[in-house]
């Protein structure tokens, strides 16, 4: 487990390829050349926390982020990202949902959404252009719906939940 405190800044010029618990609460930097992140256990970016990537961040486990994400490269998930009412996803990167879930009642904001495989649903804000290769867009919860701001694009084999 790693844990970065309240008011701590960690900024990594390696890959981390995490198997286990990272709780991050102050700041954690993937911004140098070779800086990555590798999830296959849990990422918990807490409330009034910033993770910041301007490479590759890959999760195959669970990310939830209840903070700040601030992507200005490509973000690849086949695991579950949570961004919760509170947390945000910005910048100039990309993200690409191979296959698992991604669950959006905060904010989404990049400059590509790409979905292959399984879900993405919510009651927050997206904008992008939007990109359904496959699965499933399910809007909802108590509000029933998922702002899109932005275009958004469904292949025939692609749905759309009620």
């Amino acid at each position: 487990m790693f844990n970065n405190d309240t008011g701590a800044t960690v900024r990594s010029t390696v890959l981390w390829i995490n198997n286990g618990t990272v709780n991050n609460a102050g700041v954690l930097s993937f911004e140098k050349a070779n800086a990555s992140l590798s999830n296959y256990g849990v990422v918990n970016n807490s409330k009034g926390s910033a993770l910041t990537s301007r490479n590759e961040l890959r999760n195959s486990g669970v990310l939830r982020n209840e903070g700040t994400l601030r992507n200005n490269g490509r973000i690849v998930s086949s695991g579950e990202l949570l961004i919760s009412d509170s947390g945000s996803i910005s910048g100039s990167g990309s993200y690409h949902q191979l296959a698992g879930t991604t669950l959006v009642f905060g904010s989404l904001v990049q400059a590509s959404i790409s979905i292959d495989e399984d879900v993405l649903l919510g009651s927050g804000t997206i904008q992008s252009v939007v990109t359904l290769h496959g699965g499933t867009v399910a809007p909802g919860h108590s509000t029933g719906k998922i702002n899109i701001l932005g275009d958004y694009i469904q292949a025939e084999v692609a749905g759309l939940s009620p």
